[in-house]
């Protein structure tokens, strides 16, 4: 059975930041496809491989969710989607919250 994933699957970003830069790494294993496969990040092609199994890492400045796919070279058919989604951090200000419980 075919597969592709990517990890991590987030991208944590503070508060007071738009942007975050994090390491992907990319694992499938296509089965017996014929033809060489492509990453490509939303339309954009990264590199083209051999269809057997493999690993992929790149490293990524993302300020918003991105869609990765792997795409047979000759016909453009996409083979399998993977997906990374950012997500914001809100600061806990502790001052300034009610805390309903005490350590004593």
């Amino acid at each position: 059975m075919p597969y592709f994933t990517v990890s991590p699957s987030q991208c944590v970003v503070a508060e007071n930041q738009s942007a975050c830069s994090i390491r992907l790494t990319f694992n499938w294993s296509l089965g017996a496809h014929p033809e060489q496969i492509c990453l490509y990040q939303q339309e954009i092609k990264l590199d083209c491989f051999n269809p057997e199994s493999g690993e992929y890492q790149i490293v990524a400045l993302m300020n918003e969710d991105m869609e990765f796919y792997l795409k047979s070279a000759l016909s453009g058919e996409q083979l399998a989607q993977a997906s990374v989604s950012m997500l914001n951090r809100t600061r806990l200000n502790l001052f300034n919250e009610y805390v309903p419980w005490r350590v004593f």
